[in-house]
């Protein structure tokens, strides 16, 4: 078999294999990506104790979170519009304060807007509510109304 025409030189940085495979071009491994429940996430980070020296200050991602995925080598991350809103003030509940990081969906490093109330319901930016359900093997976000 001929050699490609245009052969790869080398490992690629995350962002040159991840832009290769939306080119559908050959990367030099397929792009990795990486969800975890709280749960998981909890027990990486205790196990790998990550480095956070080198993730660098951020109030936009949990930097242990962030390090686990540096370690585990993964190669894309989650954008989302609600690690960066600013909702106006007529979507804020009065009885309730923002959480942007003690969400149990939250299954990136990034954070996560959303109004917590006082009995530990949940709203987010479009008015999905939901409350945490337990169960013997660790616990999810339940429906509990739509807008």
């Amino acid at each position: 078999m001929p050699a490609p025409s245009n052969p790869d030189p080398g490992p690629a940085n995350p962002r040159a294999r991840v832009l290769k495979a939306v080119r559908h071009e050959e990367p030099d491994r397929v792009p990795v990506d990486f969800l975890a429940t709280k749960e998981v996430w909890d027990k990486l980070i205790q196990h790998v104790q990550p480095d956070i020296s080198q993730v660098g200050a951020s109030e936009f991602f949990d930097p242990a979170r962030e390090a686990v995925l540096r370690w585990l080598q993964v190669d894309c991350r989650v954008l989302s519009y609600d690690m960066f809103c600013q909702p106006p003030e007529s979507a804020l509940r009065k009885d309730a304060m923002i959480e942007w990081w003690d969400v149990l969906s939250r299954s990136t490093p990034n954070r996560m807007w959303r109004q917590r109330t006082a009995p530990g319901d949940f709203y987010e930016i479009w008015g999905r509510h939901t409350r945490i359900v337990e169960n013997p093997t660790g616990a999810y976000e339940e429906l509990v109304s739509f807008p």
